[in-house]
This record gives C-alpha cells, sequence and structure tokens, in this order.
C-alpha cells in the first residue's frame, strides 16, 4: 500500500478535469493513502469565491479534499519547520532569490512528505516546488539529516495510470 502526500494543486487538477468523476474513483479505488498537509486545507479555504461548472469553486475544493483525505490530514510540527527552514537555507545558498513567504506552503508541504516517508503528487509547475534549485535543496537537506528522499509523481502520470512509476 503506498502513502502519498497531495500537494495542493492537485485538487484544482482534479476539479477542473473533463473526467473529474473517473478520477475521483480512480483515486479511491487505488492501493494509495492519500493524506494532506493541515498547509493545503488551510490553501484551500482562501481559495475565492468563484463557479467551476456549476459548482461553487470553494466549497468543491473542500468536499474533493474531505472525500479523498478525510481525517488523514497532517499538521506542521517543530520537526516539519525546521526542516522547512533547512530548504529554505539551502535554495539561498543556491542561488534562489524567491522570497520565503512565496515559498514557505510549497517547503512546509515538502518537508511534511519527507517526515512521515511520505510520496508527492504533484502538479508539473516547474517554478517553485519542482524547481531544479528547490529539488537540489530538499535533496541536500535530507541527505544532510538522514532522511529518504520522497518519490514525486506528477498529476498527470496518475492520470495515465502510470502510478506509482512508469517509463517517461
Amino acid at each position: 500500500m503506498r502513502r502519498t502526500l497531495l500537494d495542493t494543486n492537485i485538487f484544482g487538477l482534479i476539479a477542473a478535469d473533463a473526467q473529474r468523476k473517473a478520477m475521483e474513483e480512480k483515486a479511491k479505488e487505488s492501493k494509495t493513502i492519500f493524506y494532506a498537509s493541515s498547509i493545503t486545507r488551510k490553501e484551500l479555504r482562501a481559495v475565492r469565491k468563484g463557479r467551476i461548472r456549476e459548482y461553487n469553486l470553494r466549497m468543491d475544493l473542500l468536499r474533493l479534499f474531505d472525500r479523498l483525505i478525510g481525517s488523514r490530514v497532517l499538521f506542521v510540527t517543530q520537526a516539519i519547520t525546521s526542516l522547512s527552514d533547512g530548504y529554505y537555507k539551502a535554495l539561498t545558498g543556491l542561488g534562489g532569490t524567491t522570497p520565503k513567504y512565496k515559498l514557505e506552503n510549497d517547503l512546509l508541504i515538502f518537508a511534511t512528505a519527507s517526515i512521515h516517508y511520505l510520496d508527492v503528487l504533484v502538479s508539473d509547475d516547474k517554478n517553485t516546488m519542482l524547481s531544479p534549485p528547490a529539488l537540489r535543496a530538499y535533496q541536500l537537506v535530507n541527505e544532510i539529516k538522514g532522511i529518504p528522499f520522497p518519490n514525486i509523481q506528477s498529476y498527470e502520470r496518475f492520470k495515465k495510470g502510470c502510478y506509482p512509476r512508469c517509463a517517461l
């Protein structure tokens, strides 16, 4: 049984997916237990009011969260905050210039996955969480602390049925 932390963007991708119902069923039927960070729920609650198809977007995202995650919400601890801070220090040491407030939630989500030995299911956004410097920072800090590097999977691969792994 795989244990996977869902990044916040995954909920929006599923909600906007033309094959949404099939994706929800695929997620429920997969041999994966899905988790989310308390940060993710907070980000979903902050989504501005709007509509997607016939649904109130914010409420729809929160219902989707509840269906996929239930009570498997992982709260930010001192260990997670400390690891996240280490990621940011490493990132700035590697030449990263993005202000911490813009990266903080991504760093906390990745630290949560690392601390709890979870895989991470993410969007293909290479500008923040998956930028090469960020990945290198995660790798360096996890190596130093003796924490295994999480398996990172994209929504597109999950959607194609290649989760947990498939050839490129």
